[in-house]
Formats: structure tokens, sequence, C-alpha cells
């Protein structure tokens, strides 16, 4: 009976190390998925910064050219106004009144392209803060996701531990 006892505390002793290093096991599988996530957050976050990097240059520079060219037929046409209106002066009052009437379009003309400039500057100033609050919401959905597979993996190790100690015991 002794040899028995001493047989059946080796069996144990031997399965104990067994589930210990099973448990071992397990932590550094968690501590690997855990890195895992963490770099695959942190990628999805730069790639989120770099997209949005990247419309906002693309905005910008929609922006800068449609301002240019606004800019550049404005001036356009004030330049050809201009010479027209020192032509006319010349033949005419009646001429000059009608060039006077049409430097004032044109600068209703330029007053409106710059109310529609700012409003362009509005809406890519919007597009910014929904692209912001987007990339807010996903860094808020990676974390809770995280947080519910880091729940999930300590729920799992308490399980395993509890059986642990339950075999032990």
């Amino acid at each position: 009976t002794c040899e028995l006892r001493r047989d059946l505390v080796k069996t144990q002793s031997h399965q104990t190390t067994e589930v210990r290093q099973e448990v071992e096991k397990t932590r550094s599988v968690a501590q690997e998925l855990r890195k895992d996530l963490t770099l695959t957050f942190q990628l999805e976050v730069a790639n989120v910064r770099k997209e949005l990097c990247q419309k906002e240059e693309t905005l910008n520079g929609e922006i800068a050219a449609a301002s240019a060219r606004a800019k550049e037929q404005l001036s356009n046409e004030i330049r050809k106004v201009t010479n027209e209106v020192q032509q006319m002066w010349q033949q005419s009052h009646h001429a000059e009144q009608m060039l006077k009437e049409e430097v004032l379009q044109l600068t209703h003309g330029m007053r409106r392209a710059e109310e529609e400039a700012e409003e362009l500057r509005a809406e890519v100033h919007e597009a910014c803060t929904a692209i912001e609050e987007n990339r807010q919401e996903v860094d808020a959905h990676l974390s809770l996701r995280i947080s519910e597979v880091q729940q999930s993996l300590q729920a799992e190790f308490k399980v395993a531990d509890a059986n642990l100690h339950t075999e032990v015991a």
C-alpha cells in the first residue's frame, strides 16, 4: 500500500506539473494574443490617421485649386473690363455707364465666389470634423473590442485556474 501511495502521489504530481505547464502555455498564448491585438489596434489607428491626412490634403488641394482658378478668372475678367472701360470712356457717356454696370456685376460675382469659397471652407471643416468623429468612434470601438477580448481571456484564465485548483485538490 505504501508503494501504491507513492505511485499515486507521483501520478498526481506529474498531472499537476502537466496542468501547470498547460496553464503557462495558455498564458503565453494570451500574452501573444494581447500583443497581436495591440499591434492590430495601432496599425488600424495609423491607417485611419493616414487616410484622414490624405483626405485633408486632397480637400486642401481642391480648395486651393478652385480658389486659384476663381481668382485667375476674376483677375482676367477685371483686366478685360478695365481695358474696355478705358476705350469706351472715349466713345460715349452711355457706354461708360454700361461698363460700370458690368464692373458692378463682376464685383458681385467676386463676392459670390468669395462666399462660395467660404462655404467650401466650412464644408471642408465639417468634413474634417466628421472624419475626426469617425476616427474617435473607430478608436472607441477598437478599445471596446480589446477590452472584451481581454475580459474573455481573463474569464478563461479564471476557469482554467479554477479547474487546475479543482484537479490539484
